[in-house]
C-alpha cells in the first residue's frame, strides 16, 4: 500500500493524498498541489468531485473521505497479525509509547504512532502503516471526552493496554475527574480475555481501573503491592538507575518520572518473552522524544 498523506507539506512522490475536511482547512483545496508534487492519486469526496469542471484526473471518489479513511484502516488492521498495544493516560503516553517501541524493537519488527497521532485521524493513519511483516504496533489513544477511546479502540482492536496516569487534563471537556477515569478505562474494556493490561499501580485512580479489564492486569511501580516493583531508584549524571528483582536497569533520562514508562516497557517485554538483557539494552538505547524532557 502506498503511504497515505493528508498534508501536502509532508507529502513525498508516490504518496496517496487523502483530502480531509477539518474545522479550519479543507484538503480538497490542495488536491491539485498534491498531484503536482507527485502524489500517486487523491481520495476525494463525491460531492466535491462532481462540482469540478473539468473533472481532475487520478482521483479515487468516495462518499465521504473521513469514514473512508477509517474503513480502509480497519481493513488493514484486519489483515495484520501484529500485536496491537494501546497506550493512554493523562500524562506520559507519548514517552511510554516511544520507550516501549525501542524495547520491543530489540527483537521484533513493529511500528509506533508517528508523533502524537492519537485521535480519529491519527489512529487510522497509524494503522495504515501496518505491513505484513510487522509483529507489533504501539499506538497512542487520546481523548477529550467520554467515548473517544472506546471509538478508537474499536478501530485498533488492541490485545494489550497501558494506562500511565490519571490527572485533570482536558477537565473542561470531560467535566469531572470521574469522567476522565471512565474515558481512560474504555481501553481496558476493549481488551480480549486472552489479552493483558499493564497499569501504573502507584496511581490509585489507575489501580482502581484494573477491575474493568476482562483480562490479566500487571501493576507496576515502587510500592510493594505492585506485581513488578522498582527498588533502589537513583537519578544522577542524567541517568536513571533502578532494580527490578535481581536486575539493574539504566535509562538515559533527566526525569525520575520516566520510571513508570520504563517499568511498563519491562513488564510488556517480559510478557512477550524478551530476555532481561534485551530489555536492558533497549532501555539504554532510549532517547527522549524531542520537546519532551530533552535539552
Amino acid at each position: 500500500m502506498s503511504n497515505v498523506s493528508t498534508d501536502t507539506r509532508c507529502l513525498t512522490a508516490g504518496d496517496l493524498f487523502w483530502a480531509l475536511t477539518g474545522e479550519r482547512h479543507d484538503g480538497h483545496d490542495y488536491v491539485a498541489d498534491a498531484l503536482a508534487r507527485g502524489a500517486i492519486g487523491a481520495v476525494v469526496a463525491r460531492d466535491w468531485f462532481e462540482r469540478q469542471k473539468p473533472a481532475p484526473r487520478r482521483c479515487i471518489v468516495v462518499p465521504q473521505t473521513q469514514p473512508a479513511l477509517r474503513d480502509l484502516a480497519a481493513w488493514n488492521r484486519g489483515q495484520s497479525d501484529a500485536l496491537v498495544i494501546g497506550v493512554t493516560g493523562s500524562v506520559g503516553k507519548t514517552t511510554t509509547r516511544h520507550m516501549l517501541h525501542v524495547v520491543l524493537a530489540t527483537r521484533h519488527r513493529g511500528i509506533q504512532s508517528p508523533q502524537n497521532f492519537n485521535n480519529e485521524i491519527g489512529v487510522p493513519l497509524s494503522l495504515l502503516a501496518l505491513a505484513p511483516d510487522h509483529e507489533f504496533a504501539v499506538l497512542e489513544a487520546g481523548a477529550s471526552r467520554v467515548g473517544d477511546i472506546a471509538e478508537l479502540a474499536s478501530l485498533m482492536q488492541p490485545e494489550a493496554g497501558i494506562i500511565t496516569a490519571i490527572a485533570p487534563a482536558h477537565l473542561e471537556s470531560f467535566g469531572s475527574l470521574e469522567n476522565i477515569c471512565r474515558g481512560k478505562g474504555e481501553l481496558l474494556e476493549a481488551l480480549p480475555e486472552n489479552g493483558f493490561a499493564v497499569l501504573n499501580g502507584d496511581d490509585p485512580l489507575v489501580r482502581q481501573l484494573a477491575r474493568r479489564a476482562p483480562c490479566r492486569t500487571i501493576l507496576v511501580g515502587e510500592s510493594i503491592h505492585n506485581d513488578l516493583v522498582a527498588s533502589r531508584v537513583k537519578l544522577n549524571d542524567r541517568r536513571l538507575r533502578f532494580r527490578v528483582g535481581g536486575t539493574e536497569y539504566q535509562l538515559p533520562a533527566i526525569g525520575r518520572h520516566h520510571l513508570t514508562s520504563a517499568l511498563v516497557s519491562i513488564a510488556v517485554g517480559l510478557e512477550l518473552g524478551l530476555s532481561e538483557a534485551e530489555i536492558s539494552a533497549g532501555l539504554r538505547n532510549f532517547q527522549a522524544v524531542l520537546g519532551r524532557c530533552r535539552k
